[in-house]
């Protein structure tokens, strides 16, 4: 089965999508870490008790890594904005079921973290198509603290949308029209659209 894990802003920096996602939100996010096999750092936020937010960009003190940096990050120009989703999957051969090339998980670990992992190529969704996990024990949803902030709904709409299967999430919106992704959200100022 699959379930929505998080979702992901992508920035040029990571001073620059935190700052924007803080003055959006209302609420300061909390430390993340980096990812050396992907040249990329991050921060998060809690969405409630299953879901959270990642901000992530390139890291200029990291080296390039072999393979494309996921989400897109090497093409990504522009002003911060939500860009990606990640579906959690058990067992983690789900993955097979969706559209597009997705390569054998790898296995990734950022402190004690550790999780499987791929991201899909050629999908007929783009950059909307879902990357998909499995995580090893403790996820970062259960460290971080709450902030006041949860996910009312994601939308995403891609003319070929039907390719997705539905997610049990009723916070969850797959509607076929123009590639797009856009998010609301409960916070402290009141409710908030990205």
């Amino acid at each position: 089965m699959f379930a929505l894990d998080h979702i992901v802003i992508a920035a040029e920096t990571l001073d620059e999508g935190t700052q924007f996602t803080e003055d959006l939100l209302g609420v300061p996010l909390a430390p993340g870490g980096q990812h050396h096999f992907m040249g990329t750092h991050n921060r998060l936020l809690s969405l409630g008790p299953k879901t959270y937010l990642e901000v992530i960009a390139i890291d200029p003190s990291l080296p390039h890594p072999a393979k494309a940096r996921w989400f897109g990050l090497d093409a990504f120009s522009g002003s911060p904005r939500l860009v990606a989703w990640v579906w959690s999957s058990d067992p983690i051969e789900n993955y097979a079921q969706l559209p597009g090339h997705y390569p054998v998980p790898e296995t990734r670990t950022r402190g004690d973290l550790r999780w499987d992992m791929t991201t899909p190529i050629d999908s007929p969704l783009g950059l909307l198509a879902p990357s998909v996990l499995y995580w090893h024990g403790e996820t970062p949803q259960g460290r971080l603290p709450d902030a006041g902030v949860s996910l009312l709904e994601v939308s995403v709409a891609h003319p070929e949308a039907a390719l997705l299967p539905d997610l049990p999430d009723k916070r969850v919106i797959i509607t076929p029209g123009d590639p797009k992704m856009s998010a609301r959200f409960d916070t402290p100022k009141g409710e908030v659209s990205l």
